[in-house]
């Protein structure tokens, strides 16, 4: 008799998938989404200057959601909050001092879990891109 693998099994996620109309990789089959990531997206008018802004954020977790759950929170406020000005420099201090007070937050609530993390500023009243990460 031919011999059976895991791919074959009729409720194995490679078949599951094949059932639904898509194609697996080796890789989707052996390590499955965990759901970890996350995403936001925030506009808002600098307070001084007027200048409007969009922020977008991917967070790419690891060890468990926690760490992306409040990245996804926290971090675009909290960078919007801090920009009085959207000139480079001030963008730049305003994602390292969110970026760092994120990580004492994470540390505090669930050490274990982690995250990269990219944010994108665009400042469409100047017409710049700034980008930010971390991890």
């Amino acid at each position: 008799a031919p011999s059976s693998s895991a791919e074959d099994d009729a409720d194995s996620p490679a078949a599951r998938l094949r059932n639904l109309g898509y194609t697996a990789t080796a890789a989707e089959v052996k390590h499955p989404k965990k759901k970890e990531d996350r995403h936001a997206l925030l506009s808002f008018e600098t307070e001084i200057t007027r200048e409007l802004c969009t922020i977008a954020l991917i967070a790419d977790g690891h060890n468990g959601p926690q760490a992306s759950d409040l990245a996804e929170r926290y971090l675009l406020p909290a960078i919007a909050g801090r920009l009085r000005r959207a000139a480079a420099e001030d963008i730049h201090a305003a994602c390292t001092e969110a970026f760092a007070d994120l990580h004492r937050k994470c540390l505090a609530e669930n050490p274990l879990s982690g995250s990269t993390i990219t944010c994108v500023v665009v400042n469409t009243t100047r017409r710049e891109v700034s980008c930010a990460n971390v991890g």
